[in-house]
């Protein structure tokens, strides 16, 4: 019997950095769904970024990641109707030129399956701190498509 014993049944775990108040300059690396190891039937949303540009808010003392460093924006999907909003406004920026009919369950799972249509597409966050109406703070992501000129 080995202390490895079950190490190939098992998913690797990552802890995300999560995105900051601020404007930032991304880059798609990875778009996913899950389920919670924790809590069956509790889904999430989640996209990892590598960051090409950020510039924290000013109330931000001192920046909380530099260009290269990876960013992850996570949602849980329990938050009903404002979970699906703030992720049909990130499919939207991400995907411009697509028709907002067009975005619907069938286009939400092609962007989260294994070949990563999306990897490598550029978009653009203005995040900004808030405090929900249960005094947690939080962090509002406005995403805005990269147009190339």
């Amino acid at each position: 019997m080995s202390i490895f014993d079950g190490i190939s049944d098992v998913s690797v775990s990552r802890s995300g950095r999560y995105i900051e108040p601020g404007f930032h300059n991304l880059t798609v690396r990875e778009i996913k769904k899950f389920e919670s190891s924790k809590k069956e039937g509790q889904w999430f949303f989640c996209v990892e970024f590598d960051v090409d540009e950020y510039r924290p808010s000013p109330t931000i003392e001192h920046p909380a990641y530099s260009p290269g460093q990876i960013v992850t924006w996570l949602v849980n999907l329990e938050r009903g109707e404002t979970a699906l909003r703030n992720i049909r406004g990130f499919a939207e920026a991400l995907l411009p030129d697509v028709g907002p009919g067009d975005i619907d369950p069938a286009a939400m799972d092609k962007l989260c399956e294994s070949d990563q249509v999306a990897r490598g597409i550029r978009i653009q966050a203005d995040a900004v701190g808030i405090t929900t109406s249960r005094g947690n703070p939080f962090t509002k992501v406005n995403w805005i498509a990269v147009t190339d000129a």
